[in-house]
Order: structure tokens, then sequence, then C-alpha cells
């Protein structure tokens, strides 16, 4: 355990996924009451539109970034981390007008790039992150990186949990 605590490539792979995280859960939670109270869009829409933008996003991104890193040499070739940053500044350019739109269409659209960038970063950086530990460690790794995500969940709705 004290190996993958002092392992500085783990730590921040682990704390960018932690982030993401973050931020996606954040969004996923309060989109639906900013688009009712805000953009006064029917309830009915809302719900509708959410389900679909939150399951079909990050499920193909998931799968779209995972064939394109296994097509580029899995997650361990250096053109796959380079696709993982573009994914991410995607993802980064997607998410930063949001809060300054009031267009509910255009906002459903990047948030839904938004999850699916967010998707596609997974299967490299998951690889990635697991990799940078030695193979006696990798349960141990996950471990931790799956509380710091479900930590992330807990604090950032932690008001109504």
């Amino acid at each position: 355990m004290k190996d993958v605590l002092s392992n500085p490539y783990y730590l921040l792979l682990c704390l960018s996924l932690t982030f993401l995280y973050y931020i996606i859960t954040g969004i996923q939670f309060w989109i639906s009451d900013y688009w009712i109270n805000t953009l006064k869009v029917p309830e009915e829409v809302v719900f509708i539109s959410f389900g679909i933008i939150s399951i079909t996003g990050p499920v193909l991104g998931v799968v779209v970034g995972g064939n394109i890193t296994t097509k580029l040499g899995g997650y361990n070739s250096e053109k796959a981390a380079k696709i993982c940053c573009l994914a991410a500044v995607f993802c980064l350019g997607c998410a930063m007008p949001i809060p300054f739109l009031d267009n509910f269409i255009i906002i459903a659209a990047l948030l839904w790039f938004l999850l699916f960038f967010g998707g596609a970063i997974l299967p490299a950086m998951t690889g990635m992150m697991l990799n940078t530990v030695d193979g006696s460690q990798k349960t141990a790794a996950n471990s931790l990186a799956n509380l710091s995500y479900n930590l992330s969940f807990y604090i950032n709705n932690s008001d109504t949990v």
C-alpha cells in the first residue's frame, strides 16, 4: 500500500480521474434542476433528454475510447496518451460554455459531448494509472482509486445524501 501512495504517476492520474468524476457527477446531479428552474424546460422533456444523454454519451464514449486506445497499441502507447489528452481538451471545451448559455438544445448537445469525451478518456487513463504500479499492488491501487471516486461523489452531493 505504501508503494501505491508514494507513486506520483499513480497519484496524479488517480486525482485527475477523481476530478473528472467530481465535475461530471456535479453536472449530472444539477443539470435537471437548472433546465427546469432556470431555463423553464418542461419536466417531461428534461427527464427524457437527461436519460438519453446520460446513458448514451458516456457509454458510447467508453466504447469508442476503448476501441481507439486498442487500435493505437493499448494504453501504454504514446499515441493513446495523446488521444486521451485530446479527448480531455474536447471535454473541457464542451464544459466551459455551458454555464453561459441559455439554449436548451445547445446545452443538451454540449452535455452529450462532454459525457462522451469524458467516457472516452476512462479506458486509456484507467489502464495508464493501474500500469504505473507493480502487479502485486494493482488490486490495492484499483481499490484506492474507486474509494477516491466514490468519496468525490459523496462530497459533491453531501447536501442531499
